[in-house]
């Protein structure tokens, strides 16, 4: 079969109530996937790993997306934003976020993830957007928000363990 090349796909506010078609993963030009509010469940897709030049993802609002997200995350060389709130992915932030150099936007608001805040965030020298409300996670602020010059937003739950 063969796939139309569209560079932004926005599926937002559709109410799908589904998964992920892991046919997306096959618009190799894609740059933006945007499927918030839509009541989706399961985990993202495998397929979606294979798009190199997704530069934002946005799934905010859908609790019953789930499951690790991690290597997706990564494999996102070009990612400028980054916004998951809403969502029940698990694990945690990967240690290699510090190497997506291009991030800008970046949340994690109102997620369940736990472990420790990557202090490799200091090195998203371009983050303009940073947004760690309601998390269960430990993170030593200074040491993460001490580099990051581009910083103009910041959300963090007073909760927080330093």
């Amino acid at each position: 079969m063969k796939w139309c090349e569209e560079e932004k796909l926005s599926l937002e506010y559709n109410e799908l109530g589904s998964s992920l078609p892991s046919e997306i993963g096959h618009l190799t030009e894609l740059t933006s996937l945007a499927v918030n509010f839509n009541y989706l469940t399961g985990t993202l897709p495998s397929e979606y790993i294979r798009l190199p030049k997704l530069a934002a993802f946005n799934s905010n609002g859908n609790i019953g997306l789930t499951g690790p997200f991690q290597e997706h995350l990564i494999a996102w060389t070009n990612l400028q934003e980054f916004f998951i709130p809403g969502t029940r992915f698990t694990g945690s932030i990967p240690d290699e976020i510090g190497e997506l150099s291009d991030l800008r936007r970046l949340s994690f608001d109102d997620t369940i993830l736990g472990g420790t805040v990557p202090s490799s965030l200091r090195k998203l020298t371009n983050l303009e957007t940073l947004f760690l409300g309601s998390l269960s996670m430990s993170m030593n602020m200074t040491s993460i928000i001490g580099n990051l010059s581009s910083l103009s937003k910041l959300t963090v739950n007073a909760s927080y363990k330093d």
